[in-house]
This record gives structure tokens, C-alpha cells and sequence, in this order.
């Protein structure tokens, strides 16, 4: 592996790209896309920004207010991509609406990691 001064391991660490230069990379990128998902805690910020420089390019983004546990975050992922596969010509609208019916089956809004059932089929737990 590689190595640092004093010749320890290297602890690659990921940077968080900024508001700016993230909704930047997307512009670039933006040609024909019609989602962008943000799927972290608290993202709705830069949600905002995406919307506010690219919302015109007809562009659809899905972000988290609150913040949300890898668990929930994930049923909700799980089922809305799923719809989103098994049904090609769904709205992007319609799946995000019907992802949100069934995680509200199993999770609340405003505390996400308070379970309140097992309504999710299996592979959406």
C-alpha cells in the first residue's frame, strides 16, 4: 500500500465536494438527466441549489430534510428504484409518491429510524 510522511499507512479520506462546485459537475452532466437523487441526511439545501441553477432543465430532485438512518433511507430507496425499473414509463412523481406510501407504512416522518411496522416486503427492510 502506500504511504504517508513517517511511513505509516495512508488514510485516503473522501472530500465533500462543495454546494457550488457539486451543482457545477451536475450542470456539466445535466444534458438529458431527470433525477438526481440525494439520498443523505439533511440534504435539502443543496437540493435547493440544484433546483434553483438547473430546475429549468426540467430536472427532478428527491432529498431528505431530516435526518434519516442508513436503514430507512434505504426501504425508500429500495422501493422507489424498484418501481422505477419494473415500471419504465412511471412518472418520476407517481414513484416517489407511491415509495413514500409504503415507507410511511413502516417508518414516521419527522423520526425515520422509529419503525412502526414490517409492512415492506423483505428486501425493503
Amino acid at each position: 500500500g502506500s504511504s504517508t510522511e513517517a511511513g505509516g499507512p495512508s488514510r485516503d479520506v473522501a472530500e465533500t465536494p462543495g454546494v457550488d462546485e457539486f451543482v457545477e459537475v451536475l450542470g456539466a452532466c445535466a444534458d438529458g438527466l431527470e433525477l438526481c437523487f440525494l439520498n443523505a441526511c439533511q440534504s435539502y439545501e443543496l437540493a435547493r441549489s440544484i433546483v434553483d441553477r438547473l430546475g429549468h432543465t426540467g430536472l427532478c430532485v428527491i432529498c431528505w430534510a431530516t435526518d434519516v438512518a442508513d436503514g430507512p433511507a434505504s426501504a425508500f430507496a429500495s422501493h422507489f428504484y424498484r418501481l422505477i425499473g419494473t415500471k419504465p414509463c412511471i412518472d418520476v412523481e407517481d414513484a416517489y409518491r407511491e415509495a413514500l406510501d409504503a415507507w410511511q407504512r413502516a417508518y414516521r416522518l419527522g423520526d425515520p429510524r422509529a419503525p412502526r411496522s414490517a409492512d415492506l416486503p423483505p428486501a425493503d427492510r
